[in-house]
């Protein structure tokens, strides 16, 4: 079965500590649902709904005024419990809430870490430029595979802008097909601040390397501080190698037997009987046997 992007769900709204993420749709048992999630503010805390289990963390650093931010990547394997689950809800501790996207991903391993490959880059940017990952190896060792580009951004500028385009990855193949699911500026109410949320993605069956990655981006903003990431995503694969196997020589017993068209013998064992003393009876006492006649005739007498 090949891996697929098979729903999704994002957000990008005016909330400062919790993103309540609403749930991709038809979630089955055993698929890996991907949460990617920032915060802005200073703060590197971010934290998944109970089961989910942090994968990286992406921190850039301060720019100028503009305040550090984090970015963190979790993902499960679904449960009975998701298939009726309506919202995830990510907290983000003493900062900003900027933005999160939900990936349900169908044809994938069922244990372990998902991900194969990740590259990452923190930077600050002004309007019009372009994330670019360039000098890399990255092997795609099944013929299924999805990649998932994205990136987020943090501004004190109440025009805030950013937008991307033109994703891709650079290989012995054409750039596949890009769908993206969010591109929004996120601008609080309060106007202190605004956020960025990007993420697109895309499925291949080529198994070259990746040499590079990356998108552009345009808008309205004097500074930021922004986090980029790629995630790639295989099918499972049968492993490859060799078994080592046990080897034992057997142990041959000689059989005295007759050669097959020859003559020879049989031995066969020989074995002494044992008698046993049996504990009988003699006749006890001496049998009774008649006295001796006595030696005259006996007469009858005369009337």
């Amino acid at each position: 079965m090949a891996v697929a992007i098979a729903s999704t769900s994002t957000y990008s709204q005016d909330n400062r500590t919790t993103m309540p993420i609403t749930a991709p749709a038809s979630i089955a048992t055993g698929d890996l649902l991907v949460l990617i999630a920032a915060t802005g503010g200073g703060a590197t805390v971010v934290t998944p709904p109970a089961g989910w289990t942090e994968y990286t963390s992406l921190l850039s650093p301060q720019s100028g005024s503009i305040p550090s931010m984090t970015a963190k990547i979790f993902y499960k394997y679904a449960v009975l419990a998701d298939e009726t689950e309506s919202t995830y809800t990510v907290t983000c501790t003493t900062g900003t809430c900027i933005g999160a996207t939900i990936y349900r991903i169908t044809g994938n391993q069922t244990s372990g870490v998902p991900f194969l490959h990740f590259e990452n880059a923190v930077t600050s940017v002004v309007a019009d430029g372009s994330y670019s990952e360039t000098s890399l190896t990255l092997a795609r060792t099944a013929p299924s595979h999805v990649m998932i580009l994205f990136g987020f951004g943090s501004n004190v500028d109440a025009t805030f802008n950013l937008s991307s385009s033109n994703y891709s990855v650079t290989s012995s193949d054409s750039n596949p097909t890009w769908t993206e699911i969010i591109d929004a500026t996120n601008v609080f109410s309060s106007g202190s601040r605004g956020g960025w949320t990007a993420s697109a993605h895309a499925t291949s069956t080529n198994t070259s390397s990746i040499t590079a990655l990356g998108f552009d981006y345009t808008g309205s903003t004097s500074d930021a501080t922004v986090v980029f990431g790629f995630l790639y995503i295989s099918e499972p694969v049968d492993e490859t190698g060799t078994n080592a196997l046990h080897e034992a020589s057997p142990a041959l017993f000689t059989n005295a037997g007759v050669e097959v068209g020859g003559t020879g013998t049989i031995e066969v064992m020989e074995a002494s009987p044992e008698f046993f003393t049996q504990s009988g009876r003699a006749t006890s006492p001496t049998q009774w046997t008649n006295e001796a006649k006595p030696s005259t005739n006996w007469v009858n007498e005369q009337k």
